[in-house]
């Protein structure tokens, strides 16, 4: 719900992993980009989470973003915003890191490799709920 309040409804949440969500912007500069993901960053910093208990739980956003080009493949863009992510995290965590054309080499090679299809799972049932009116 924090993260959902940030984006527009046209906007694409998704959960990809336990503390990981990809989010889909349409139709924005890179710079509108960088304002919302920075705006999300600092909602889920201001906001008291509760856990097991715990009144308030310290979070913090670690983000990595990438432009799709029109060469671009789907898992090619999200290889990019993971290498950016990745690179969030080895700098201390809570910040935002754009991928640039600049920076692909070293961002893609410090980046480990992640499977990113969808495991077969055998055990459980996905289910699907809509994010969003």
């Amino acid at each position: 719900e924090t993260l959902k309040s940030c984006v527009r409804p046209t906007d694409c949440i998704a959960r990809y992993g336990g503390d990981e969500f990809a989010i889909l912007f349409q139709g924005v500069t890179l710079e509108i980009a960088k304002m919302v993901t920075e705006r999300m960053r600092d909602k889920v910093a201001s906001t008291n989470f509760d856990s097991q208990g715990v009144s308030k739980v310290a979070v913090t956003l670690s983000l990595g973003l990438a432009v799709a080009e029109t060469t671009d493949t789907p898992e090619s863009v999200f290889r990019k915003a993971d290498a950016a992510l990745y690179r969030s995290k080895q700098a201390g965590r809570n910040r935002l890191t754009v991928f640039t054309p600049e920076a692909a080499e070293t961002l893609l090679s410090d980046c480990p490799e992640r499977d990113l299809t969808p495991a077969e799972d055998t055990e459980h049932e996905t289910k699907h709920e809509p994010i969003g009116v």
